[in-house]
């Protein structure tokens, strides 16, 4: 097993490592200082692994949480999870979710925090959509969608435990700056792109994920990926490319790509403590501030050049702000909420 405290566990020396000349921001809600606190008290502590029900394997990166709420975590690579109930929960339900598997509910008072338990989640069925195969190989057009503008950095992946699996969805419409007069739905997935911004840690894993658009709310709703499809890259900055086509991915419609950082816990362990140390030892660069976004208030903690971690790119202009949608969580099977910038990510589609 890799060594990641070789990565992130060098204590004071990292904050002076991370340290940027040039200006950045780390974005996050106020709502997660709160739940930092919220969970020293009164919490119910569970461990546990998540397995395939056929092969009794630990399923990687499971999202396991109370759904719409702020308490929410990941499987390790192995299986085994690790993650603390707020008093105020102890009557919900916990949720295992796994792409590629039958979501499962297990009610949070009849699991004890002397020994782990293992929860078994049955594999889903998978319809394969037909392909036609051509003698004759034609020459397929490619379209690309999304936003390419980036000023700025976004990192989610470091605050409390409880915020394990955060993610951010773009919205991908065919219109206005992106708009491709010859492209109709239904169109297949070719690839999907994510900029990253900046990169301080090494090697570092990242989840694509496509939900459909909820009709009511406007927000990513069911999700329509049936797999797991996980990228490690170790670049500093720049793109980072899912290719899809192998999957024959098609959309009618307007849908989010979603990106989500994957962590385990001791990876997650060793961030906090770096930003502890930098809140410690510069207290000064540690302020709030808020963005108005559809007429809502929604604030923000920023730390004033320190980005450690993985960043992904993003737009504050006030271009990408108008023309593009962005939604955000911050831990798995949480809240989606409007997010205060654009995700710069795009997407290459045929027809």
């Amino acid at each position: 097993m890799k060594d990641r405290r070789l990565r992130l566990g060098k204590g004071r020396s990292i904050i002076h490592r991370f340290f940027r000349k040039s200006v950045c921001a780390s974005f996050f809600l106020s709502v997660v200082l709160s739940l930092c606190s919220g969970l020293l008290f009164g919490q119910k502590q569970i461990r546990g692994s998540v397995v395939d029900a056929k092969s009794n394997a630990g399923i990687s990166y499971a999202n396991i949480g109370i759904i719409n709420s702020r308490v929410g975590t990941i499987s390790d690579e192995d299986g085994t999870f690790s993650i603390a109930i707020p008093e105020e929960h102890l009557k919900d339900s916990l949720t295992f979710s796994a792409l590629g598997y039958d979501l499962k509910s297990v009610s949070i008072q009849i699991l004890g925090e002397d020994k782990p338990f293992i929860l078994a989640l049955a594999p889903r069925e998978i319809l394969l959509r037909e392909i036609t195969v051509a003698a004759k190989k034609e020459k397929v057009k490619v379209w690309e969608l999304g936003n390419r503008y980036e000023k700025g950095g976004l990192n989610m992946s470091s605050a409390v435990e409880a915020t394990a699996g955060a993610s951010v969805a773009l919205l991908i419409e065919n219109k206005y700056p992106s708009y491709r007069e010859d492209l109709a739905y239904p169109f297949f997935l070719q690839s999907a792109k994510l900029k990253i911004n900046d990169n301080t840690t090494g090697p570092f894993k990242i989840r694509v994920r496509l939900y459909d658009v909820d009709s009511l709310s406007g927000a990513p709703g069911n999700e329509f990926l049936d797999r797991s499809i996980i990228l490690e890259s170790d670049i500093k900055k720049g793109w980072l490319d899912f290719d899809l086509s192998q999957y024959n991915i098609q959309v009618d419609g307007p849908f989010f790509l979603a990106f989500e950082w994957i962590l385990e816990e001791d990876e997650r362990e060793a961030l906090k403590q770096v930003y502890r140390q930098f809140e410690e030892q510069y207290p000064e660069r540690v302020v709030m501030d808020s963005t108005l976004v559809d007429g809502k208030i929604i604030p923000a903690l920023h730390y004033i050049q320190f980005l450690p971690g993985n960043a992904f790119g993003v737009s504050l202009l006030p271009f990408s702000l108008e023309h593009y949608t962005c939604y955000s969580r911050y831990n798995s099977l949480g809240q989606w909420n409007r997010a205060a910038y654009i995700l710069t990510a795009r997407v290459s589609v045929r027809n």
